[in-house]
């Protein structure tokens, strides 16, 4: 029913900044497929599955999530990525 569209905010994010996406496949609220699409908005974004629900993956559960993310904006930023 929300009309908040994903793509087109990951199209237009810089490319500079990394992106976390997580999905969860138990997910009932938004089709696991979903991530497919932002995943091909955004090439190079550090994709994260789990068993999980609707509720997202929280850097206090899984703190090396924290730590892909940060790695992967300090290669960018070294020009590595």
């Amino acid at each position: 029913r929300e009309r908040f569209d994903a793509e087109a905010i990951l199209r237009r994010l810089d490319p500079a900044v990394p992106v976390l996406l997580t999905h969860g496949s138990a997910d009932e609220v938004v089709p696991f497929r979903h991530l497919g699409l932002l995943a091909k908005a955004r090439p190079g974004a550090t994709v994260v599955t789990g068993g999980h629900d609707h509720h997202p993956l929280s850097t206090q559960e899984r703190p090396d999530l924290l730590r892909t993310l940060l790695a992967a904006a300090r290669a960018r930023a070294d020009g590595r990525a």
